[in-house]
């Protein structure tokens, strides 16, 4: 009696372990499947720009028209660039979170990237406006492997100064999200606030982004 329970037992247990391993794969299909509609639906709305260099960049835009957003767009037409992600702040939670979507499952499509950088942009006091002052966010940074102080470096070796910050601009809803999602990885992820004052400046902007990848 005991033994015949105790190999219908088994037999359930092996049932069992096969519906969930079947769930499981099903699952994954899935999310394949919803990654390939969000990127498809996200990039017919001009929301993407396709890169060449290992890395992300988020351009969170503050206004309609935005000055940053209209340069990276001039610069992707003649330099090489990581692939770059719009949210669009002006068009509400919803824009954020479509950007935050594609973002999460652009990492789940690539694994490990170089880096993941957001960019925005904002009116900071007259001082660090007159000396065109980066500022990278140190609130919420995913840096495994040490690399923004060589980034800092490189950014005052080219002619600008850097700050860090925990406060203000030390990093928002995005970025904190990108750290979560990237920690299984050795990718850094982190927030740089430019100046009004260079939004137009191509020379500057480009420059930023390839202190990421030289």
């Amino acid at each position: 009696m005991m033994e015949e329970l105790t190999e219908g037992l088994e037999r359930t247990r092996r049932v069992v372990t096969r519906i969930s391993s079947t769930v499981h794969r099903i699952n994954q299909h899935l999310a394949v499947l919803e990654s390939r509609h969000v990127a498809r639906q996200f990039s017919s709305e001009e929301m993407v720009i396709k890169g060449s260099v290992d890395g992300v960049i988020c351009i969170v835009t503050r206004t309609d028209n935005d000055p940053l957003e209209k340069t990276i767009r001039r610069l992707a037409g003649k330099s090489e660039l990581p692939t770059i992600i719009i949210a669009d702040v002006a068009g509400g939670d919803l824009s954020t979170l479509e950007a935050l979507r594609y973002i999460r499952n652009f990492i789940r499509e690539q694994g490990k990237m170089r880096f993941a950088m957001v960019m925005t942009w904002a009116p900071l006091l007259p001082p660090l406006e007159k000396a065109s002052t980066l500022i990278i966010g140190r609130r919420y940074v995913h840096d495994p492997e040490k690399r923004i102080e060589g980034i800092r470096q490189r950014l005052e070796s080219a002619g600008m100064h850097v700050e860090n910050d925990i406060g203000e601009y030390g990093g928002g809803r995005i970025t904190f999200t990108l750290c979560e999602d990237l920690e299984p990885f050795d990718t850094l992820a982190v927030e740089v606030t430019v100046p009004e004052s260079l939004t137009g400046n191509e020379k500057r902007i480009i420059e930023l982004i390839r202190a990421f990848y030289d």
